[in-house]
């Protein structure tokens, strides 16, 4: 059974398995031999982030680093030790984070940056988009992206299965989800609020209607068959 405290390498990291569906946790915490404080959290999809946990004044706390390997292990250790000088010097790490982020509403952040990303990165950012304005900024358009939580999101995608397909509700889950994800590999949120909402059964059957041509070829064909039953 592989240790929950060792000390971090790449190697072992990639090695490691996803949070089996069968715990009663959706996530494993490992913990850094040679960073105090420094964790590494895998949950049931296999997504493993750093975060740094404290005790400050008493309190215990913990902060997101970010996620692993776009953070990797000597830089997320870097991290945790500045934070780790700032306890030191009397100062909570998550207020000064806090103080400096710009807390961002559901569409700046979504032009001023998710949008971007999107164009450089993504085949369907016209229609990320058109999605965008259409379904989302009406509801939170002006709404903080660190106010949205995951009650809000199923809310919304509730809402709209009214008249629309699963397969539809399920794309616009994935882009909302798409979205926080990456505003926590950002540092704008400290977690994705959508990351436990499920994705709806889907119909994949699919219904076409003959062609005149091919409703003439049917026809034709049943006169000249033998058999009348």
């Amino acid at each position: 059974m592989q240790s929950r405290k060792f000390k971090f390498n790449k190697r072992q990291i990639d090695s490691l398995p996803p949070t089996p569906s069968t715990s009663r946790s959706r996530e494993t915490e490992y913990t850094d031999e040679l960073c105090s404080g420094l964790k590494l959290i895998i949950n049931r999809q296999n997504r493993k982030r750093f975060l740094f946990r404290y005790t400050y004044f008493g309190v215990k706390k913990s902060i997101q680093l970010g996620e692993f390997p776009g953070l990797d292990i000597a830089t997320a250790r870097q991290i945790a030790n500045n934070h780790k000088r700032e306890i030191a010097l009397g100062n909570d790490p998550k207020a000064i984070r806090d103080e400096k982020r710009n807390v961002l509403t559901f569409q700046e952040f979504a032009e001023q940056h998710y949008l971007i990303y999107a164009k450089v990165n993504k085949l369907t950012a016209q229609s990320d988009e058109g999605n965008l304005k259409l379904h989302f900024y009406p509801k939170w358009g002006k709404k903080s992206i660190t106010d949205i939580g995951q009650q809000d999101i199923q809310k919304l995608l509730d809402g709209l299965l009214e008249g629309r397909k699963p397969a539809t509700i399920n794309r616009l889950r994935s882009l909302v989800l798409r979205m926080f994800r990456l505003a926590m590999e950002w540092g704008f949120v400290d977690k994705n609020p959508g990351q436990y909402i499920r994705k709806l059964k889907e119909n994949n059957v699919r219904q076409r209607f003959l062609s005149r041509a091919e409703v003439s070829s049917f026809i034709k064909a049943c006169n000249e068959e033998p058999n009348r039953t």
